[in-house]
């Protein structure tokens, strides 16, 4: 995955909502369920949506 800027983030602090990289993760993020959401309605494509929800419900509880 690219960076918007040369900096990655330091995780050793945790993940800042507000940064610039935890906000383009989040944003690809729900991009790809939209797109797994969207798509042909295979029992696969579901389950990837689902992960991905979940993995993003996770997160964005741990951010705020």
């Amino acid at each position: 995955m690219k960076w918007e800027s040369a900096d990655a983030p330091d995780t050793k602090q945790g993940l800042d909502l507000k940064t610039t990289h935890v906000q383009v993760l989040i944003r690809q993020a729900f991009e790809l369920l939209i797109a797994l959401a969207s798509g042909k309605r295979s029992p696969t494509s579901q389950c990837y949506a689902m992960s991905v929800g979940l993995i993003l419900h996770r997160v964005c509880m741990e951010l705020l």
